[in-house]
């Protein structure tokens, strides 16, 4: 009994040792290596995300319903081929540079010794999933492939001594299972800056055909679509014409109404703007009111009904002069000016004919030439023009030109117009407050 619970107690340990190792290796091995013709891109997609890549659109990538691009740090790079509809994934490449002291973020290795140790321990993982390669290509250097000479020796796969031909300075191979059902490679090799470059990449042939069963058949979608879209607007061009047709013969009634309907508008709008403007200086003179007291003077502007001229505010000794606050003391004087122009009076005309020199002539012209000579003779009589000159007109235009005791702005001009009287009594209002200043 003792050693029943001991034995499961070292057990116990035993397990607590290992099960980190084996929780991430199962990690590793089912999202990565164990790929089979069922995987979805919507599963990889999640994984990639979880692990810290990113989708990025870059040029000579097209990511769309095909295809997808990842990035992730350390230079780690992932691709998805799938199949449009049915989302199944096709083929999936990774590629990782290795960097020293570094845990790859896809794998979950962690090598400090050598990259030997990374790549091989990728290879002897693969080959436990995968089994024994069917094909282990070495290159002598990174520079081999430019001149085809591969070394393909078979004795490789059956003892699988890759170990022996690759070192730390020199990683240039590709494995690779291959059967009927899919295609998996490794490819390891040096990179210019001397670090280490590996590649996995799947390819589900199955699912590889129907992924391009699917892209044809959503091109021909796609050519439907676009037919669609071209017979669409042959319609909607006959359609255009049939309405423009339809239009020219209604056009005198449509363009009646909506000039109709636009007066209306302007109408309202001319109605709600002045109402604005009514409530706007209601606005100002309540406040006016509210800070200068009861307003004892007002001239209106009868050009502008939302500005007064002037507004007295006598016992706060303020005049408001189109909106613009003085004191009292700030008037110094004026000068009323008439800038008028006179329109002078058309010139009439009227034509007189003496009645004694007509019938005097008609009487000789009858006895001498009849009837005929009668007309002709009282034609001939004496006429008169006279020519009338009509009443010059004035048109006045005063301004009130007030003199402020502001450096800023000397002389405000208050333009009135034509009237007369309102001229006067602005000049005269102005005038008693510049006397009033005086004799304070």
């Amino acid at each position: 009994m003792e050693v029943h619970r001991y034995s499961f107690g070292f057990a116990l340990m035993i397990i607590m040792i290992l099960l980190p190792k084996n929780v991430m290796s199962q990690g590793f091995r089912l999202k990565l290596y164990t790929i089979d013709s069922s995987s979805t891109y919507d599963e990889f997609n999640n994984y990639i995300n979880q692990k810290g890549f990113k989708k990025v659109f870059i040029d000579g990538f097209v990511n769309n319903d095909t295809t997808s691009y990842y990035d992730g740090s350390f230079d780690s790079r992932a691709i998805i081929d799938y199949c449009p509809k049915t989302k199944i994934v096709s083929s999936f490449s990774y590629k990782w540079r290795y960097v020293s002291y570094v845990t790859d973020e896809f794998t979950n290795l962690e090598c400090q010794e050598s990259p030997n140790c990374y790549y091989m321990e990728v290879f002897e993982r693969m080959t436990k999933d995968y089994g024994k390669p069917t094909s282990i290509l070495i290159y002598k250097d990174l520079y081999d492939t430019k001149d085809g000479r591969l070394i393909n020796d078979k004795s490789i796969i059956d003892t699988l001594q890759i170990s022996n031909y690759i070192n730390s300075l020199e990683c240039h191979f590709a494995v690779n299972w291959e059967n009927p059902e899919r295609n998996v490679s490794l490819t390891c090799h040096k990179s210019y800056s001397q670090e280490l470059l590996l590649q996995y990449k799947y390819t589900n042939n199955k699912n590889s055909k129907l992924r391009q069963e699917e892209i044809e058949s959503y091109t021909f979608t796609l050519k439907l679509i676009e037919t669609a879209k071209w017979l669409f607007i042959i319609f909607v061009v006959l359609l255009l014409v049939y309405v423009v047709f339809k239009a020219v013969r209604n056009r005198a009634e449509r363009k009646n109404m909506k000039s109709k309907e636009r007066r209306i508008e302007i109408e309202k709008r001319f109605e709600l703007k002045k109402k604005e403007s009514e409530l706007n200086k209601l606005r100002k003179i309540t406040e006016y009111d509210r800070c200068y007291g009861v307003c004892n003077k007002v001239i209106t502007n009868p050009n502008n009904l939302n500005i007064d001229f002037v507004r007295v505010y006598e016992k706060s000794s303020v005049i408001i002069i189109n909106d613009e606050k003085y004191d009292f003391n700030e008037i110094i004087g004026y000068n009323l000016s008439d800038n008028s122009k006179v329109i002078k009076g058309e010139i009439s005309s009227s034509t007189t004919t003496s009645n004694a020199s007509a019938i005097g002539r008609a009487v000789v012209g009858a006895a001498l030439g009849g009837v005929a000579g009668a007309v002709i003779g009282g034609a001939t009589a004496k006429q008169k023009t006279e020519y009338q000159q009509g009443i010059d007109k004035t048109i006045h235009d005063y301004t009130v030109n007030i003199n402020v005791n502001r450096l800023s702005e000397p002389l405000v001009k208050l333009h009135i117009g034509e009237n007369e009287d309102i001229a006067n009594e602005v000049a005269a209002l102005i005038n008693a407050i510049a006397v009033r200043n005086i004799k304070s």
